[in-house]
Parts: C-alpha cells; structure tokens; sequence
C-alpha cells in the first residue's frame, strides 16, 4: 500500500467525509441565521392598543403603537362593548356625548396609519363623575407593517366610565 493506493481510495474518502461536514456545518449557519432574522423582524415590529392614560383630571382612550415600525390598516373588532365619552366640534363648541366604543369612527372605519411611539385619542372618561359603572371593553385589533407581515392581537381593558 503505497502512495498511489492513498491517492486514489483514501484521499477521495477524506474529501467526501470533509464535504459532507462542510455541507452539515453551513446548514446550521444557515439556520441560525434564519433565526436571527426572525427574531429582529419580531422585536422590529408594530405593538398597537388600546391604552388609557390620565390628562388634567380625566382619562384619556388611546390608540397607541409602541412599536418601532409604522402601523397599517388598522382593524378594531369589539367583542364586548364599552361606554365611553367622546368630544364633539361643531360650530366652534365643544359638547361632551357618551357612546359606545364600537359607535366610534376607528372601530367602524378602522384607523389608515399609526407612526411608531404614535397615539391618538378616541374618546376620554372625566373622573370627577358620581355613579362611574365598571366597563370591560374586549376587542382584537388587526393590522400589518410597512413590508405586509400581519399581526393580531387580542385583548381586554377594564375601566370605570
């Protein structure tokens, strides 16, 4: 068994073991990869809700994404339904009306587009009301982001109004 015999069985052998390793080793790069990709594109994503927030002696309704990519076509679905105060314009005065959450243009028409670390108001409770009921508002908001990746989400607010 001399040099030649190596060169013509074994080497071949070796080559085709070190290919299939090479073959085994880029796979799992590739895969991990993959991983991290995903795993930024879901970090890299829109979070929109319902959230409430105190101004000046009453609590805002915001529609809010703290994600850090734009919102789309934003869908509210009401599974149960809330009440909530709304301000209405109209010849240069504003007037106070109660309505239910699912009356409201955003959850009718849904919402084009929210920025990210965006909000906007969609109606307010005035806390220095006798009587306040608990209100437990359930809704699943649907939206996508910018490259189409869909979201859902579904959740629940409780409130007194």
């Amino acid at each position: 068994m001399g040099v030649e015999y190596y060169a013509q069985v074994i080497a071949p052998i070796i080559n085709a073991f070190a290919t299939l390793i090479l073959v085994l080793v880029t796979a799992v790069y590739v895969w991990l990869t993959k991983r991290i990709v995903d795993e930024s594109a879901h970090q890299n994503r829109p979070y929109v809700f319902l959230r409430l927030d105190d101004t000046d002696g009453r609590r805002d309704l915001r529609l809010v994404n703290t994600g850090h990519r734009v919102a789309r076509d934003m869908v509210i679905e009401i599974v149960r339904d809330a009440s909530i105060s709304i301000s209405i314009f109209a010849d240069q005065k504003t007037t106070e009306e109660s309505s239910m959450v699912s009356n409201l243009a955003m959850a009718r028409h849904g919402v084009p587009a929210l920025p990210p670390e965006g909000d906007t108001t969609v109606g307010f409770i005035q806390l220095h009301k006798q009587g306040l009921t608990p209100q437990r508002l359930e809704y699943i908001v649907s939206y996508h982001d910018g490259i189409g990746r869909q979201y859902q989400e579904s959740l629940v607010i409780h409130y007194w109004w």
